[in-house]
């Protein structure tokens, strides 16, 4: 008899399906309207060159800072710790500047899932992991990676050098994802950076 919980998949029982979450909260940097025409003319022309069939996230571009675990149940109490955490950030304003393109994150073997297409920088962009590591209060999260996604696509692209596109980051904004709706991020709360 094999125990439960031995067994690599899990066995659900018909009308016991685990929740799903429905939110989840991230930090990010979002360009101004003037770098979010220029992400979206460079993302077209890209996508054309590449022949790629994905649907450019116009709607959705910015560059994550720190993320939070999934929510189950959304509440705007939920938000209260994530805004005490900006409401404590202080850093710099900074220049976040793209120069590269390529599919981000690989994908298994066999998997249909399709794979971000994104923006980054050779040299990192050291402003966004900076201010990474403040709102994080200076614990370890791993390697930050900045990137913007542009799209999600089944096609696997080599990175690849592009005209660079960037912004001057003024501020930082608290932003909520509403799961499996397709609804624009919601803007929760916006804090300056310094100088900005």
């Amino acid at each position: 008899m094999r125990k439960a919980g031995s067994s690599s998949q899990q066995l659900s029982l018909d009308g016991f399906e685990p929740p799903k979450p429905t939110d989840n909260l991230f930090f990010a940097l979002l360009p101004d309207e003037a770098a979010a025409q220029r992400l979206v003319a460079l993302g077209e022309s890209l996508r054309q060159s590449r022949r790629l069939s994905g649907k450019l996230q116009s709607e959705r571009l910015h560059v994550s800072l720190i993320g939070f675990k999934p929510i189950y149940s959304w509440s705007p109490e939920k938000a209260s710790l994530a805004e005490k955490m900006g409401d404590a950030a202080r850093f710099p304003s900074f220049e976040v500047r793209f120069d590269r393109a390529l599919s981000f994150g690989g994908r298994s073997t066999g998997s249909s899932r399709p794979t971000p297409y994104v923006l980054r920088a050779a040299e990192g962009n050291p402003g966004v992991v900076g201010l990474s590591y403040v709102l994080a209060g200076g614990a370890a999260q791993g390697p930050v990676t900045p990137h913007l996604t542009l799209l999600y696509d089944e096609r696997i692209v080599a990175e690849h050098e592009i005209e660079p596109v960037g912004w001057r980051a003024r501020e930082f904004a608290l932003v909520r994802n509403r799961l499996g709706t397709g609804l624009p991020y919601e803007v929760l709360k916006r804090w300056p950076l310094i100088g900005a």
